[in-house]
């Protein structure tokens, strides 16, 4: 009995031996899960935090290189700071409406964003305090609009346009407003403050004709001071206007910055200007001269259009593209001289000048557009002076109603087939004075045209069946300005 009961005992023993080890290895095991487990719950609530941290609504830009603030986003604090970066991007810019109608009280805005868009601070009553970093290039349409507790802004030199500034911010000077920074208060003139005045004087300091600034005015002269950078668009979008000249300073002047001007006559441009942007002096009806500076690269579209007094305009060698309709329907243009250099003739460039007489292609001239010269009717002379380049004439680039008494070709290579049309001219004479000229010739040239004489300078040897079935070579040769030629007329059909 004893030997049994010791028996249990000892089985007893054992079980809560092995209960004990088991239960120590547990807990081992348990003291690892209980750290895995709380470093799970940390990570979750790192992750939850992550997850509630306020932040800004921002988007991809399309360029897939930036960012744009676009909202508040989950942002509750009323002090707004606009981040410089965003997922290792810069953010470049504020959107249309970002924060328009939010109750946000001020704003911190850096230097990588370099646009703020429209109405996108419109509306923000109690936004008092904005803190604007250097890199701001526009601000645009009502971005601070109706912001009535805005007393001051101070604007960046980097930016060259800002609309939409709410009035409480201007800073005025001789019936001028603008708005600046410490530094210069007067760095932009945002327009003017009795628009019932015939001149004003535009503060030395400014630097910027904001867009807009002083259209549908009643000025009639207007100072522009040395010193000023930019001629916004539009600027003096005004039909009262009838004198201005524009400081040597000035290296931008904007879009249809001064059309419609219909009693300016004269206008100044300065030396070291590089482009004349669309619209810029369309239907200034009264001008009557306009001298380009050797500076000019490029003349935009409609630039001169309708500018019926003009008579004559000389495009410098430096300018190698005529935008499309730049010179269209000026009816008194009688003279276009082109330097070398100048390579492209737009669409429409020249057509219904009436009275353009003659126009001299230089060598540098690559392309000839559609309609370039269309119902030019009093042209009576083309020369073109090439080299061993390719010319494009656009089929209508000369579509003419009346005859072109003389036409004359040197020097072209390649003014071929597709390439080169002169077609709808009707050319009286044509002068073809070296090999290469006569070799351009073909039936596509004058497609739906005609020429009534070739003359073909006498020591040019060349081979061209289409002249050869075509016309008639005279037996001895003509003068023409102390040239020998060899005349060449139409076969009757």
């Amino acid at each position: 009995m004893k030997r049994k009961v010791l028996g249990l005992l000892c089985l007893v023993c054992c079980i809560v031996s092995a209960v004990g080890l088991v239960a120590c290895k547990s807990n081992d095991n348990g003291n690892t899960d209980t750290q895995s487990t709380s470093e799970t719950q940390s990570e979750n609530n790192n992750q939850s935090n992550n997850d509630t941290e306020e932040k800004l609504s921002l988007i991809l830009n399309d360029d897939g290189g930036s960012y744009a603030v676009n909202g508040k986003g989950t942002v509750t604090t009323l002090n707004i700071v606009i981040p410089s970066s965003y997922n290792g991007l810069p953010v470049t810019a504020i959107a249309s409406r970002a924060f328009e109608n939010t109750n946000i009280q001020s704003v911190e805005i850096p230097s990588s964003v370099s646009k703020i868009g429209f109405s996108a601070f419109n509306n923000c009553t109690s936004l008092n305090n904005v803190i604007w970093q250097e890199g701001t290039i526009c601000a645009n349409y009502s971005s601070f609009s109706n912001c009535t507790l805005l007393t001051e802004i101070n604007v960046p030199n980097s930016v060259t346009s800002v609309l939409g500034v709410t009035n409480s911010c201007y800073n005025a000077k001789s019936n001028v407003n603008y708005v600046g920074n410490v530094a210069n208060p007067y760095r932009i003139a945002i327009g003017i403050v009795d628009n019932n005045v015939a001149n004003v004087d535009i503060a030395d300091e400014c630097k910027v004709i904001n867009p807009y600034a002083f259209a549908n005015c009643d000025l009639s002269t207007i100072t522009l001071p040395n010193g000023l950078e930019t001629i916004g668009d539009y600027a003096f979008y005004c039909s009262t206007l009838n004198e201005a000249t524009i400081p040597d300073s000035v290296s931008s002047i904007g879009y249809s910055a001064f059309s419609m001007c219909d009693l300016l006559t004269d206008i100044e441009l300065p030396s070291g200007l590089e482009a004349i942007n669309s619209g810029t002096f369309f239907r200034c009806v009264l001008l009557s001269s306009i001298q380009l500076p050797n500076s000019l690269k490029s003349i935009g579209e409609c630039a001169f259009e309708q500018c019926n007094t003009l008579t004559s305009v000389t495009i410098p060698s430096s300018t190698e593209n005529i935008g499309n309709n730049a010179f269209a329907n000026c009816e008194n243009l009688e003279e276009v001289i082109l330097q070398n250099g100048v390579k492209i003739i737009g669409n429409g460039a020249f057509q219904y000048c009436g009275k353009l007489q003659s126009i001299v292609f230089p060598a540098s001239i690559t392309n000839i557009n559609v309609f370039a010269f269309f119902e030019c009717a009093s042209l009576s002379y083309i020369e073109f002076n090439g080299t061993a380049n390719d010319i494009v004439i656009a089929n209508d680039a000369f579509n003419l109603s009346g005859m072109v008494d003389n036409v004359v070709i040197k020097g072209y290579q390649s003014c071929l087939s597709d390439k080169c049309y002169l077609s709808f001219i009707r050319v009286g004479n044509l002068y073809l004075k070296d090999e290469l000229s006569v070799n351009i010739l073909n039936e596509k040239t004058f497609r739906n045209g005609y020429v009534s004489m070739i003359y073909i300078k006498s020591d040019v040897v060349f081979s061209n069946s289409y002249i050869q079935e075509n016309y008639a070579k005279s037996v001895s040769t003509v003068n023409v300005n102390n040239v020998e030629y060899y005349k060449w007329t139409l076969k009757a059909n």
